[in-house]
């Protein structure tokens, strides 16, 4: 199945946002508030909890089809370097990891 093109035209945008604010560590405090509203609008049966684990910019989306089944867990960063940037492209693996989800979900 694939994915509609609102979702991924979402996910570019959110991607190139990333890209365009980098955030120090512990502070990507945009970069939060950009995947909470994509999931919000994109991913409205999952379960989504702001800063998660007593940390300001975690956060947790869970798909759930019920008890029991299989679990899958995405992990991302996307911190940038001071006076550098995403020199590393951080941001990058967080837009395809929530396309994988989205998709998983549909």
């Amino acid at each position: 199945m694939e994915l509609d093109d609102d979702v991924i035209g979402a996910l570019k945008k959110l991607s190139v946002f990333l890209l365009q604010n980098p955030e120090l560590a512990f502070k990507e405090y945009k970069a939060h508030d950009a995947c909470i509203a994509f999931l919000r609008q994109h991913c409205p049966d999952w379960k989504i909890t702001e800063k998660a684990y007593q940390v300001d910019t975690a956060w947790e989306a869970v798909y759930s089809q019920g008890k029991g089944g299989r679990r899958i867990i995405f992990c991302s960063e996307y911190d940038a370097l001071p006076d550098v940037g995403h020199a590393c492209i951080l941001s990058i693996p967080d837009t395809p990891l929530l396309r994988l989800s989205c998709w998983l979900a549909y």
